[in-house]
């Protein structure tokens, strides 16, 4: 750190600058990436002032086209069409029992 750095402003620019590598999980259907980074999107670092909210700055979230896919244990209680088709169909019947889906939603529009 240099003489006209403080110790918050070096920080700040740390994480600033910092990536978060987003997971893509086997049981998570590709329709709702779309409405996720929009989400990701939105996060605003500043308040309505102008000044930065409270706490770590927000990294940017980065999707990775072919990344690896992970099997992890699905949300539960989600509408059905957020999960995948492929891997919901080889689920038991216990399986699905147990994961609580509801009924499905429509997809809204996407401001562009």
């Amino acid at each position: 750190m240099s003489e006209d750095d403080s110790g918050d402003e070096s920080s700040r620019d740390r994480n600033r600058d910092r990536r978060f590598v987003v997971r893509i999980f086997d049981w998570r259907s590709e329709r709702i990436i779309p409405y996720l980074n929009y989400v990701d999107r939105a996060k605003q670092p500043v308040n309505a002032f102008g000044k930065l909210s409270p706490g770590n700055v927000p990294r940017q979230r980065v999707r990775q086209v072919g990344g690896r896919v992970l099997q992890a244990q699905a949300v539960p209680g989600l509408p059905r069409n957020f999960y995948d088709n492929m891997w919901f169909a080889g689920l038991t019947a216990a399986d699905k029992s147990a994961l609580r889906v509801i009924s499905a939603v429509q997809f809204p529009s996407l401001p562009s």
